[in-house]
């Protein structure tokens, strides 16, 4: 369930293409480091009040070392876009989601409970290669250009981010639904699913 909050915004340090030792994967990867123990299975996405307070600090701190880290070195995006134009979306919800007594973090506490035991369900909706062959009937490995590898990843995340969202809401209701639509909408923050709503 990489789609939903947390997990949306760990995605955004991956995928850049770097080339020397200073903006190295590795160098990147340390600004997430500190999460890896708070997501061990799906249904950690689903947070207490207490968790969260923990959690935020050592979040947002996260983001701030990735937009460092890609002020300092650059990727090579042909969308030519700024940190705050890629991802300042998803980073406003994770904020958002920090701040106490915000709407969106007390719909996530009061959904939380409802949501923790479907997140089986919400991870079945991320597409799996075979996923990407059944529906488009192509071997994803021939798909070699730039811009049809994009509209091909964008179609099957948009089929993905609605499967999110109704699993969400026939399990815990709209108040879930909304909350899952937020996380979708800071996942589609990252380079190539904005691409698929600009084509």
């Amino acid at each position: 369930m990489k789609f939903v909050f947390f997990s949306s915004i760990v995605i955004l340090g991956f995928g850049l293409v770097i080339s020397d030792n200073d903006c190295s994967r590795m160098r990147r990867g340390t600004c997430f480091s500190g999460l890896e123990t708070y997501f061990n299975q799906p249904s950690d996405l689903f947070k207490t009040a207490d968790e969260l307070t923990e959690i935020c600090p050592i979040f947002i701190n996260a983001l701030q070392c990735l937009e460092n880290f890609l002020n300092e070195c650059p990727e090579e995006d042909f969308l030519n876009r700024t940190f705050e134009e890629r991802y300042g979306k998803g980073v406003s919800v994770i904020h958002e989601l920090c701040t106490e007594g915000s709407d969106l973090r007390n719909n996530y506490l009061k959904t939380s409970p409802c949501l923790k035991p479907h997140a089986g369900k919400l991870r079945d909706c991320n597409p799996s290669f075979q996923d990407y062959e059944d529906l488009f009937g192509v071997d994803v490995n021939l798909i070699q250009e730039t811009e049809d590898i994009f509209t091909f990843q964008c179609m099957t995340e948009i089929k993905s981010s609605g499967c999110i969202v109704k699993t969400s809401a026939n399990h815990c209701g709209i108040a879930a639904a909304t909350v899952a639509f937020r996380g979708v909408i800071a996942f589609h923050q990252r380079p190539h699913t904005r691409f698929c709503f600009e084509m």
